[in-house]
């Protein structure tokens, strides 16, 4: 691979580094969220809010297993610019995270 393929390469992995951490903080955002609301509507006594409740519960379960998800290929993401381009400082906490 030459030079200008392998920066190529290198810089769509950072991208996709950089845009799977915002997606994750993102959903652990919506996922604290949802189960803040579920906390919120269970205390009233009411079923329809009882309801939207529980549905809360799962959105913030899902959220919680998108943001394991994007954890997970970051990680990976971040395996293969070791293995193939050096380290770019690719360490949990050191990419942008603006949503």
């Amino acid at each position: 691979m030459d030079t200008s393929q392998s920066q190529d390469l290198q810089d769509t992995l950072s991208y996709l580094h950089n845009e799977i951490n915002r997606i994750e903080a993102i959903a652990e955002t919506l996922s604290t969220r949802a189960r803040d609301h579920y906390h919120q509507l269970t205390n009233y006594d009411d079923k329809g809010l009882t309801d939207m409740a529980v549905e809360e519960q799962h959105a913030a379960r899902q959220l919680a297993t998108i943001q394991k998800m994007c954890i997970t290929m970051a990680g990976k993401l971040g395996q293969l610019n070791e293995d193939g381009h050096g380290d770019k400082g690719w360490e949990s906490g050191q990419v942008d995270q603006t949503h």
